[in-house]
């Protein structure tokens, strides 16, 4: 199950993920994979593992982009001590 269905994400994270999703697929996935498990789940009418797959990359990016905005909150706490 999605994390988001637990909580609802700012319209911008998901924006942010979004782009690194772009980013992604643009710069440094291999697109020959993401077309072969793309198929594979289709001819084998299994659609969870890709899912599985999805959702992981997803919410290793909400937790990049969380860790980034913690980390700027401290840096901005610490700079007004």
């Amino acid at each position: 199950m999605s994390r988001n269905n637990e909580r609802v994400l700012s319209n911008q994270m998901i924006s942010d993920i979004k782009a690194k999703l772009f980013s992604e697929l643009e710069w440094t996935v291999d697109r020959t994979d993401l077309i072969d498990d793309i198929m594979d789940a289709y001819l084998t009418d299994d659609w969870d593992s890709f899912k599985q797959m999805l959702t992981e990359t997803i919410e290793d990016y909400e937790d990049d982009i969380i860790l980034t905005l913690n980390m700027e909150l401290n840096e901005d706490s610490n700079d007004s001590i």
